[in-house]
C-alpha cells in the first residue's frame, strides 16, 4: 500500500546528499539574506554519508527548548497522513486525523492543555467517521475563524480511489456519549465519487476565507470545487459522480474548474504530475493560488479567471532525476511574502512572492522533507523570536523548527515516530487557540507537543 502511495514521490534522496549551501544574494535589503549552514553540517560528515552533527544555537545564545512532548495518541491502525485543528463552535477546538486505516478520527484539543504530567492519561478520539473506502491521503481544514462562523467546522479528505468527502465536525459537546451512535445523522455533507478518475488525491486546501478549496491527484490535474454552504444531514447527502470526461457534477456548481499544465518536452496530451498547492491569501479577495509539480518550477495561477500569472523556477542536478528533487509540500508565509518548498533531496527552499525568484535553499533534513508548517509562537518564548517560524518533518524522523527572519535552526527532535517502509513524519497541524501543535507519522501514532 504504502508503494502505492508513494507513486509521484519516486526516487528518493538519500542522506548522503551533498550537504555544500549555495549564497543567495540579498533581496534589496531585505529580511531575506543569507546565513551560515543552519545545521552545521561538517564536511566529513557529508563525506563518510553520516547524519549531519546539529548545533541548536541562535546566533551566540544557545535557545531553550521550543516543544516537549505532551502526550501521544494511539487509535489509528495505519500512517496517520493528514492532521488539522479545527473550530468547532462554542470556543470548542478539536484535533482532526486522517489515516490509511479509511478513518478519521476527533479529538478534544481542550484535553492536551489539561494534563498535568508529560505522557499521562489515554485519551480517546471522542468520534470516528467512517466514509472512505480506501486509504485518506490528503486532508484540509481552516486554520482559523471563519468570518460566517457557519463553515469554521469544515474538513475536506481525499482517498486513493479518487474520491473526495467533505464533513462538518462536530464538538466533543454535541457527540456526548464517545462510545454512542452520533444523534445528529451523517457528519458528511458532500461526496465527489470521482474527482480524480479514481487515482490518489495528494493534496487537498481550503481557502481560507471562501467556500471553495482546491485539490490534485494523480490523474495530473488540480481542481477547484465549491463547497456546499449548508449542512445537509441524513438521505439528503449530496453525491456528486463525475464523468472522467465530460465533468457532468459542474452542472451542480461543484466543480468550477479543473488545471492541467502541459509537458513540454513530451508529446502531445502529456501532462505534468502536480505535488503539492497552497492559496495565496494576502487578502479577503485574493484568488491566487501556486502549484508544484514534479519538474523543477511552480506554477501560479488565477482561480477567478482559470489563467497562469506566473512561473518560478529553480536550478536543480542535472545529473540526478527531476523527481528525486521534485518538491513534496507547499506552505506560505504571508508576513514575509514568501512560498517555502520541501523537496525530495532533504531541502527547504524559500521563494519571493514579488520577484517570482529563489532567495534560499539549505539542507534542512537527512531524508525527504514531506510536511511544512508556517506557525506563530504562543507561548513567552517568542519574544525571543517574534513573528512566524517554520516546522519541518522527514522521513529521517526529525521535526525542526527555524526562525524565518534568520533561517536558523531553532528546535530539533528525532524519534518521536517509527519508520516504516521508509517513511517517517507524514503530517504537522498547529492550534490557534491552544500552545501545542501535533504530528502523525508512518508508525500510526500521532504526537502532541507543547510550547515551552
Amino acid at each position: 500500500m504504502n508503494q502505492l502511495l508513494n507513486a509521484p514521490t519516486q526516487g528518493g534522496a538519500g542522506a548522503n546528499a551533498s550537504l555544500s549551501q549555495e549564497r543567495y544574494p540579498k533581496n534589496n535589503g531585505s529580511i531575506l539574506h543569507n546565513s551560515s549552514n543552519p545545521l552545521n553540517t561538517s564536511t566529513s560528515s557529508a563525506i563518510s554519508g553520516g547524519r549531519p552533527k546539529l548545533s541548536l544555537q541562535h546566533g551566540n545564545l544557545r535557545q531553550k527548548t521550543l516543544y516537549q512532548s505532551k502526550c501521544t495518541l494511539r487509535s489509528h491502525f495505519d500512517s496517520v497522513r493528514g492532521l488539522q485543528f479545527v473550530n468547532t463552535g462554542h470556543g470548542s477546538q478539536s484535533l482532526v486525523s486522517a489515516s490509511e486505516d479509511c478513518m478519521l478520527k476527533l479529538w478534544d484539543a481542550s484535553k492536551f492543555g489539561s494534563l498535568r504530567e508529560l505522557g499521562s492519561g489515554d485519551i480517546e478520539p471522542y468520534m470516528t467517521v467512517r466514509g472512505h473506502r480506501q486509504p485518506i491521503t490528503a486532508l484540509s481544514g481552516r486554520d482559523h475563524l471563519f468570518p460566517t462562523g457557519s463553515s469554521a467546522n469544515i474538513v475536506i479528505s481525499g482517498s486513493t480511489n479518487g474520491q473526495i468527502k467533505a464533513w462538518s465536525m462536530p464538538s466533543a459537546t454535541q457527540v456526548g456519549d464517545t462510545f454512542g451512535p452520533y444523534k445528529e445523522g451523517q457528519p458528511c455533507i458532500a461526496t465527489w465519487e470521482n474527482a480524480h478518475n479514481s487515482q490518489p488525491v495528494w493534496d487537498i486546501r481550503i481557502h481560507p476565507y471562501e467556500n471553495i478549496f482546491l485539490s490534485l491527484g494523480a490523474d495530473q490535474s488540480i481542481g477547484l470545487w465549491q463547497i456546499p454552504q449548508q449542512k445537509i444531514i441524513g438521505d439528503s447527502l449530496q453525491t456528486f459522480v463525475e464523468e472522467s470526461q465530460d465533468h457532468s457534477d459542474k452542472q451542480q456548481n461543484s466543480l468550477l474548474g479543473r488545471f492541467r499544465k502541459h509537458h513540454q518536452k513530451a508529446l502531445t496530451g502529456a501532462y505534468l504530475m502536480p505535488t503539492s498547492c497552497a492559496w495565496i491569501s494576502e487578502n479577503d479577495n485574493s484568488s491566487d493560488f501556486v502549484v508544484s509539480f514534479s519538474e523543477p518550477f511552480l506554477q501560479i495561477y488565477d482561480a477567478s479567471s482559470g489563467k497562469e500569472k506566473g512561473m518560478i523556477t529553480y536550478e536543480y542536478d542535472q545529473q540526478k532525476s527531476m523527481q528525486s528533487q521534485q518538491i513534496n509540500k507547499i506552505a506560505i508565509c504571508e508576513e514575509q511574502g514568501l512560498i517555502v518548498a520541501g523537496t525530495e533531496d532533504n531541502q527547504i527552499r524559500f521563494f519571493d512572492m514579488k520577484s517570482n525568484k529563489q532567495v534560499k535553499s539549505f539542507v534542512a533534513h537527512t531524508d525527504s522533507v514531506t510536511c511544512l508548517l508556517v506557525h506563530s509562537l504562543q507561548s513567552a518564548s517568542k519574544s525571543t523570536c517574534p513573528g512566524h517560524t517554520l516546522i519541518s518533518g522527514g522521513h529521517d524522523g526529525a521535526i525542526r523548527a527555524w526562525d524565518l527572519r534568520t533561517f536558523h535552526l531553532l528546535f530539533d527532535t528525532t524519534g518521536l515516530h517509527r519508520k516504516k517502509f521508509d517513511e517517517n513524519v507524514l503530517a504537522l497541524a498547529a492550534s490557534d487557540k491552544y500552545p501545542i501543535i501535533a504530528s502523525g507519522g508512518a508508525d500510526s501514532q500521532i504526537k502532541v507537543l507543547h510550547e515551552q
